[in-house]
């Protein structure tokens, strides 16, 4: 897993995963989790043996109230509910919704956990994430990829 802080570029890769069609086919699941404190570790030994099996995910990870955090995942598995959990799948819900709610959490601190499957290099993501940024001209040879918005 990879930790990465809250930036614009790693918000836009977030929406870009479920904004754009190739990755929206590899990246099925998006929920929200509120967790109380006492289960956070079993998420993280959940998604690191999710990773170990080859799954991906994104999620971005924050503090909600005084004992509980709330975390929202993109993910090409289901993700389980725990007992000290509480799990939407906001899979269903239309796209302005969606970009909605994005708008909505990035307001809050937080930081993103990525599955190192998601951010390898010569990963389907890293592969599909590199033609969208050449096709939107957005990806320079020398210096790599350049921020891409999206709106």
């Amino acid at each position: 897993m990879k930790f990465k802080d809250k930036n614009l570029q790693n918000i836009e890769y977030f929406k870009l995963l479920y904004n754009d069609e190739t990755f929206r086919y590899m990246y099925k699941y998006l929920s929200t989790i509120s967790v109380d404190d006492s289960d956070v570790e079993n998420y993280m030994q959940y998604f690191k043996r999710c990773e170990e099996l080859g799954l991906s995910f994104c999620l971005y990870y924050m503090d909600s109230h005084e004992n509980s955090r709330e975390m929202v995942v993109f993910s090409n598995f289901e993700v389980k509910e725990m007992s000290e959990s509480d799990l939407i799948d906001l899979t269903c819900l239309g796209d302005n919704w969606i970009n909605k709610y994005f708008c909505k959490i990035f307001r809050q601190d937080g930081y993103f956990i990525v599955s190192d499957n998601t951010v390898g290099d010569y990963s389907m993501e890293d592969v599909a994430y590199k033609d969208i940024c050449k096709e939107s001209n957005s990806f320079d040879e020398k210096n790599g990829v350049k921020l891409l918005l999206i709106k």
